[in-house]
């Protein structure tokens, strides 16, 4: 059966993953000094994760555990270093695309938070290392379009993964005596923590601003009632993108969905009364 086929593939696992996992936590202690020994243990994660099916993604998941909550500082630590920040964001994301839906509430938790780690240091490494003075985001520069064309839109892969817990939920663990998770608020966060990122100049790449306003459509269409109650300083800057992806997109497919993000927004905000403390998007 199911049972005897996860016993049976565990130690296997272990046998083959451990090591790897071992050596990854020893590199990271040596203060990054061999990156691509470091790059290549994460490309090997990467494909065991990538390989999980429904016996092997909770062995694979609780081995690789220590090394996503490692990770985050390697960015920091390696920040003039592109492929590991690569290696360290397309972990992350086929983590989310082959685990999240059947993660356990603990697991789910400690990912929740690794991922807001990874989300948080990205945005304070990437945010003020564009310019020898730190005056303008890293995102901005013009010499650095390939990094924002991969790695800020897989973040917002990876918020879309984590979103989907909502939606499709495998796990075979029930959550009776967790603390509820709220994956609108977990994914609305992730996005407020890169949104600084995604500057209306930022998305004047066509390659970005698809996949952010398909990504913001969604997110308000789905979440209207958390995005409607966002502070006022988490709110602005998300407007402010909707009403240049509508006013001044290139794209037609572009405008149509901040379009559709602003009107599922003000649909909402008729419909109920922010609470002391929220924002109207009609007040913007």
């Amino acid at each position: 059966g199911g049972d005897d086929q996860r016993l049976a593939s565990g130690p296997l696992l272990r046998d083959l993953i451990a090591p790897v996992v071992e050596r990854s936590g020893v590199l990271l202690q040596q203060g990054f000094s061999a990156t691509d020994l470091l790059v290549r243990a994460v490309n090997i994660l990467h494909g065991a994760c990538k390989s999980a099916d429904f016996y092997t993604y909770d062995t694979i998941f609780d081995l690789v555990a220590p090394v996503l909550a490692a990770l985050p500082a390697a960015l920091e630590a390696c920040r003039e270093h592109n492929d590991v920040t690569a290696a360290v964001v397309q972990l992350y994301v086929v983590v989310g695309e082959a685990h999240v839906s059947y993660l356990s509430a603990p697991q789910m938790s400690f990912f929740n938070r690794c991922s807001l780690q990874l989300l948080q240091t990205f945005a304070r490494v990437e945010g003020t290392s564009g310019s020898p003075s730190g005056a303008a985001p890293k995102i901005l520069v013009e010499s650095n379009l390939e990094f924002l064309r991969e790695h800020v839109l897989a973040l917002l892969q990876l918020l879309l993964h984590l979103a989907r817990k909502d939606q499709a939920d495998f796990s075979s663990e029930g959550t009776e005596g967790q603390e509820a998770m709220d994956v609108g608020d977990v994914v609305l966060y992730g996005l407020s923590l890169i949104q600084p990122l995604i500057s209306p100049e930022a998305l004047g790449y066509p390659a970005l601003a698809r996949e952010y306003f398909a990504f913001l459509s969604w997110l308000i269409e789905t979440y209207p009632h958390k995005v409607s109650m966002m502070q006022q300083a988490m709110l602005d800057p998300i407007v402010s993108c909707l009403l240049h992806g509508m006013c001044q997109a290139a794209e037609t497919e572009v405008a149509r969905k901040s379009v559709e993000a602003l009107d599922a927004l003000a649909t909402h905000t008729f419909n109920s009364t922010p609470p002391p403390g929220g924002v109207s998007v009609l007040d913007q």
